[in-house]
C-alpha cells in the first residue's frame, strides 16, 4: 500500500459507508483511507456492461448473487488492468464470466484469529 499499488474506487467508498458508527467518523475514515489507497474511477456509462454481466451471470446460474455494485467495481478493475483483491464470493462469479478480470481472493478478516490461520502463518495482533 505504501508504494500505491492498491487503489479502491467511488463504489468502494460506498460499500465503505456502512461500517462508518456517526457522521463524526466520516471525515477521518475517508481522510485515512484517502492517504493510505490509490484512487481510480470507474467506467463512463456502466449500466449496458453492469446489465451484460448480469446476462452472462443468468446463463451460469449465478445471478441472485453479486449486486450492480459489486459488478461495478469489477468492471472498474477491469478497466484499469488492476487485480481485484476480495473476500466476496461474487467478485469470484464475475471472473467466471469476465475473463479479462484478475480477481485473487484473500482470508476474511474474522479468519486471522482462528486455529487455521495461524496454522498458515497468518500474524494475530
Amino acid at each position: 500500500m505504501a508504494r500505491g499499488l492498491v487503489a479502491i474506487c467511488p463504489p468502494v467508498e460506498s460499500e465503505l459507508m456502512p461500517a462508518l458508527r456517526a457522521d463524526r467518523d466520516h471525515e477521518p475514515f475517508f481522510t485515512m483511507i484517502g492517504k493510505t489507497f490509490g484512487w481510480v474511477l470507474v467506467i463512463d456509462d456502466p449500466w449496458p456492461k453492469i446489465i451484460a454481466v448480469q446476462r452472462d451471470l443468468l446463463q451460469i446460474g449465478h445471478h441472485r448473487g453479486p449486486s450492480p455494485i459489486d459488478i461495478l467495481i469489477a468492471l472498474a478493475a477491469e478497466h484499469h488492468r488492476l487485480t481485484l483483491l476480495h473476500v466476496d464470493d461474487d467478485f469470484a462469479a464475475i471472473a467466471k464470466v469476465r475473463p479479462g478480470l484478475s480477481a485473487v481472493r484473500g482470508q476474511p478478516p474474522a479468519a486471522y484469529g482462528t486455529k487455521s490461520a495461524q496454522a498458515d502463518g497468518v500474524r494475530v495482533s
